[in-house]
């Protein structure tokens, strides 16, 4: 279960455990388990086009709740519905989300550009980037992958 707090850019930390979505990585702070940034790989050829919106959001830290217990480099798989999370991309927009982007459900901002979309008990039901270093444009699609 993830939960929101007040947001506050602490960046001490005793070590980093890390929460994998397909081959993106999400570092979670072992001082308070508390999400810190997203980075990774994002296989072009697994990018489905989408028109995207991105609902309204609130700047938040996010905390890691419930029987999570992250240790120094142990990364955990986070898994939807028992399968890969799939990449949507918006070209016009240079949004992307990474699983669900019809969930309607509570958007959090925890770090700049990288929204993510929580139901009502803490799941993780997408993750929004808003990269503004990523060239999308016909040009650039002969890229196999893009970094985040």
């Amino acid at each position: 279960m993830i939960e929101n707090k007040e947001r506050k850019l602490n960046l001490s930390y005793l070590g980093i455990a890390i929460l994998t979505i397909n081959y993106l990585q999400i570092k979670v702070s072992l001082l308070n388990k508390q999400l810190m940034y997203l980075l990774g790989l994002s296989p072009r050829k697994m990018w489905v086009k989408r028109n995207l919106n991105l609902d309204g959001y609130t700047k938040s830290a996010i905390v890691v709740k419930g029987k999570f217990h992250p240790q120094t480099g142990i990364g955990y798989e986070l898994k939807y519905d028992d399968q890969l999370w799939v990449t949507y991309y918006d070209e016009h927009k240079n949004l992307f989300c990474i699983g669900d982007f019809l969930y309607k459900g509570l958007n959090y901002e925890f770090v700049n550009d990288t929204i993510i979309t929580l139901d009502h008990e803490g799941h993780i039901h997408a993750i929004w980037l808003r990269p503004n270093k990523i060239n999308i444009s016909p040009s650039t699609k002969k890229s196999r992958s893009k970094m985040f």
